[in-house]
């Protein structure tokens, strides 16, 4: 669930996933930049990030997920492209 936070001006996420109540307690927040938006999650285990980025050129959103390692790098959970089927 992703909502506008008008007071602070930032976005607000709440993932509801298959990952347990434990990582739903923690929301995410971030600010968009053009047709960017990065939400970091801080949570106990160590922060997240998660990086939405529209391309209005393929109608398509990149989706990208990455976390610090016990090092302090930032490694890639996921990356993804998000893209509308075609209609029958």
């Amino acid at each position: 669930m992703i909502g506008y936070d008008n007071l602070s001006e930032r976005y607000v996420v709440h993932w509801i996933d298959v990952f347990g109540g434990r990582f739903s307690e923690t929301l995410g927040y971030g600010k968009r930049v053009g047709n960017e938006i990065d939400f970091i999650f801080e949570y106990p285990d160590g922060p997240f990030r998660t990086n939405f980025i529209w391309d209005a050129t393929r109608g398509q959103w990149h989706w990208q997920m990455t976390q610090k390692n016990t090092s302090g790098q930032w490694t890639t959970f996921a990356d993804l492209t998000l893209s509308q089927t075609e209609r029958d």
